[in-house]
């Protein structure tokens, strides 16, 4: 337990500065480039994000849990590396044609031409990024170490070369290429201790690996959709205004999704080892960790509505903003405490292998998800996206709970 606690600590640190990175980029993005400019940058960013869902296809799920059982074979750790890598390969080539082609016949990705091609090193970065192994294995002193190095790049060069409103274009940029420099040199260690040459690769075993994997990287991709699509629908509707508002109160919401998905990163290969050795005890080890979680978030919101004062004069809001944010933190408070349920509960589903109905949960949830946006967004402007959200969350919830509950081994203790 000591070096699980030790090791949570240390993961916690390095991905720390994914909380306060957006933290301290936000207000300055606001201060230099307005809400309009953080509204675009928002909405590049969060299209790269869904671009790089796919990319990773299905690594961060069955490859860090392959990973973890298989831990002390070098053989099939080398083989789920390499085959991977060829298939992140293959897919980046797609995805990266597919953008150049929107960018260039799609009216409005046209209007920021430049700002949607710049996302390009991030997708690449992508292609390199090993830390569904490295979670796998459990290095989680090596993924702080890389995270902490390409984030601290990343905000450097945020704060030292963007000083024009026209400057938000570069802000994805800056975080591309530091993201790519020091994935690279993570897949260079990776490479070397696992004795990785040219031999290693196999187009067939990658084209089996998309075919078989192709239903939880689809619904992967929903998840994605359903997680980042949201400011792009109210770029759309409402403006880069108003996605630029929007972007602070999610700002505020991804702290606490940060580090849900931290805390869900942290714990899965944990969780997959212990249900694969002992399903009770796999449970057991589950409901600790994620009842003390969602205790942990239910204070942190409490805290932040009580401070939203002086965290809106953090971010440098304008003054005529305060109401219209006031009363979306409101609603939006209550949606990292439902995330962190939905979150412990499509683990426990994603750690007993029940594939099938997790997928279906996940693409209607994301069908429904997209439509209610649209119509609530129409009808309550920047409320409807929160109250979408937070419907969907308590349908994913109980959805997750009821297979969990059809599944044998679990009858008698949900």
């Amino acid at each position: 337990m000591k070096n699980k606690i030790l090791n949570f600590l240390i993961y916690g640190f390095g991905q720390s500065i994914n909380i306060l990175g957006p933290l301290l980029i936000v207000p300055f993005i606001i201060a230099i480039c307005n809400e309009d400019g953080l509204g675009k940058v928002g909405i590049s960013f969060s299209l790269s994000l869904i671009f790089c869902c796919i990319i990773d296809y299905s690594s961060t799920i069955i490859g860090t849990k392959n990973t973890s059982i298989n831990r002390d074979n070098v053989e099939i750790l080398r083989n789920l590396f390499c085959d991977f890598f060829l298939t992140k390969l293959l897919i980046l080539s797609i995805l990266i044609a597919l953008l150049i082609f929107g960018v260039y016949s799609i009216p409005y990705l046209q209007q920021e031409k430049t700002l949607f091609l710049l996302i390009i090193p991030l997708l690449i970065a992508q292609l390199f990024n090993i830390n569904w192994i490295l979670q796998g294995l459990e290095k989680f002193k090596l993924i702080a170490i890389f995270n902490v190095l390409s984030k601290g790049s990343y905000i450097l060069l945020v704060f030292l070369l963007i000083n024009k409103k026209q400057d938000y274009i570069w802000v994805n940029f800056f975080l591309g290429i530091s993201n790519l420099f020091f994935n690279i040199i993570a897949s260079i260690y990776i490479i070397k201790k696992l004795n990785i040459n040219l031999k290693s690769f196999s187009i067939q075993n990658s084209i089996k690996l998309l075919k078989s994997d192709f239903r939880i990287c689809a619904s992967e991709f929903c998840l994605a959709i359903y997680q980042f699509f949201p400011i792009i629908i109210v770029g759309y509707l409402v403006g880069n205004t108003g996605a630029g508002i929007f972007k602070i109160i999610e700002q505020i919401i991804s702290v606490f999704r940060t580090y849900i998905f931290m805390f869900f990163n942290f714990s899965y290969p944990t969780i997959c080892f212990d249900l694969e050795k002992d399903s009770n005890k796999g449970y057991k080890t589950w409901l600790v960790y994620h009842t003390g979680n969602t205790i942990i978030i239910a204070f942190g919101c409490l805290f932040i509505y009580f401070i939203k004062d002086y965290v809106f004069d953090f971010f440098r809001v304008s003054n005529e903003l305060l109401p219209t944010l006031n009363s979306l933190l409101k609603i939006g408070i209550f949606i990292p405490i439902i995330i962190s349920i939905s979150q412990a509960f499509r683990q426990l589903l994603l750690g007993k292998e029940i594939i099938k109905p997790y997928t279906m949960i996940i693409y209607a949830s994301t069908i429904i998800n997209i439509v209610l946006i649209y119509l609530l967004t129409k009808v309550f402007e920047l409320k409807g996206v929160l109250f979408a959200t937070i419907i969907i969350e308590f349908l994913v919830i109980f959805s997750f709970a009821y297979f969990i509950k059809k599944n044998n081994k679990y009858q008698t203790v949900l």
